[in-house]
């Protein structure tokens, strides 16, 4: 980089990134291959470093292909001199396909985030280990009253969803065990006090690289009081 911002040598990888015969990409502006949003950040950048002033030695920005393709470029410069002129030398190297992994990842967990709250039954991500409650759908808060303010970040010990600890502790263990457990019956406190019967089911799960369960409760209160009822009724019958 003699002249500010021309490229005065580049090896043969970043030219057959670019889609350029080496010798083609000597002496073009770096505006020329850079991508119009990024220009300004490039430029500054290298102008800083060029004048010895703190900026970032790694960073990303996009390039135009001689295909006009757009692509991902990640870049470490340092200031060294060429035919006695100030200049920098960059390494750099294609992202592209991380960049297009990382996108696609981030749309699969938004799909994902989406479906976990839509779902009509009440769902929790709680840490392993702890017992603290990480995230949980709208169906949650919803069946049981609770604010979320009262419970993220909260350990089921502080929230006392479980009004039996020791029942949680069997349950954990047959999880840990197993790696899941399905419909097993529980107790559950509703922020009102009232403790309601519940169908639990539980998967291990890695959540923001900490162990947890993925914990669904279906409450069958209503159906059991219902067959309470009509035991009743057949009861009553049967005497007369």
């Amino acid at each position: 980089q003699q002249t500010p911002g021309r490229i005065a040598f580049v090896n043969h990888r970043l030219a057959e990134i670019l889609g350029y015969p080496a010798d083609q990409l000597v002496g073009k502006l770096l505006e020329e291959i850079v991508y119009l949003e990024d220009q300004n950040d490039v430029s500054q950048n290298a102008e800083r470093t060029i004048a010895g002033k703190p900026a970032p030695t790694h960073f990303s920005f996009r390039v135009v292909t001689k295909d006009n393709k757009l692509k991902n470029l990640r870049a470490q410069t340092f200031q060294a001199p060429w035919h006695d002129s100030p200049s920098l030398i960059w390494y750099v190297y294609d992202i592209s396909q991380t960049k297009l992994s990382l996108m696609q990842s981030d749309k699969h967990r938004e799909m994902l985030c989406t479906l976990f709250d839509i779902v009509p039954i009440s769902t929790a991500i709680v840490t392993w280990q702890e017992g603290r409650f990480m995230e949980a759908n709208s169906s949650f808060f919803e069946n049981t009253g609770y604010l979320r303010k009262d419970v993220i970040g909260h350990t089921v010990t502080e929230t006392g969803f479980w009004p039996d600890p020791k029942e949680r502790s069997r349950v954990m263990r047959i999880v840990g065990g197993n790696g899941v457990v399905k419909t097993y019956p529980i107790k559950f406190k509703m922020s009102t006090g009232k403790i309601h019967d519940c169908i639990f089911s539980a998967q291990l799960v890695q959540f923001n690289d900490v162990p947890c369960t993925l914990e669904i409760f279906i409450d069958v209160s209503q159906d059991t009081s219902s067959e309470v009822g009509l035991t009743d009724k057949e009861s009553t019958l049967s005497e007369k």
